[in-house]
Formats: C-alpha cells, structure tokens, sequence
C-alpha cells in the first residue's frame, strides 16, 4: 500500500469520526443555515477553490499548484466523509436539516473544483510532479 492509498483512509476514518462533532458546529451556526444557503455554500466553494488554485498557474508557480491541488483532492475526501458521517448522524437523531448537509455540500464543491482544475490544468500537474 503506497503512502497516498494511505493518506486516503486516515482522511475518510479521520471525516466519519468527525461527523458528529461538525454536525453540531453547523448546528450552532447563526443565523442559522437555510436550505437556499446550501445552493451558495456549494458555488463558492467551487468559486473559492478554483480560483485559489488557477492563480497559481497564472503566477506560473507549478509546484505550488501541484502540492495544492494534492493537498485540497485530500481535503476534499475529508470533508465529504465528514458530510456523510453528519448526514448520516442527523437522519438517525433529528432528520434531515440543512446544517446536516454542509459539510456534503462543501465537500462536493470541493470535489468539483478538482476535477474541473485537473481538467483544465492537466498538463500542469503532470509537468510539475
């Protein structure tokens, strides 16, 4: 098992462990989040992470890029496992409220913006690595 295989199960156990504890940080929030706030969470999390990244290869930094990119794809995989444990947590206690959907939501913006990076920038990550 090589060492990223690795750091991608510490990343999903590390999320599930913390989805309770995440799902009642969003539970606190004020005000409190509402189900059309989930549609904004998502585009700018989107929004937030390509641009973060594409700046780098504007700035032609390609290894900054690359340790990014790497580093947000782990994030990325933390923080959907951490939506599921939270979702997972509220269905099983309170339902289905639009704070237990934050993290999934976050992490599935996260996950799009590396995709969308990887396509538009896959030369880049190949030349830098």
């Amino acid at each position: 098992m090589n060492i990223r295989s690795v750091l991608i199960v510490v990343a999903v156990v590390v999320g599930l462990a913390l989805g309770p504890s995440a799902l009642s940080s969003a539970a606190t929030a004020q005000p409190p989040i509402r189900w059309n706030d989930l549609a904004f969470i998502l585009v700018g999390s989107v929004i937030a992470l390509f641009l973060v990244l594409a700046f780098q290869v504007l700035l032609r930094n390609y290894k900054a890029f690359t340790y990014g990119w790497s580093a947000f794809a782990l994030l990325a995989i933390n923080v959907v496992a951490t939506g599921i444990s939270a979702l997972a947590t509220s269905v099983l206690t309170v339902g289905v409220q639009p704070h237990s959907l934050m993290f999934l939501v976050v992490g599935a913006g996260m996950s799009l913006a590396i995709a969308l990076l990887r396509a538009a920038f896959r030369g880049r990550l190949q030349s830098a690595a």
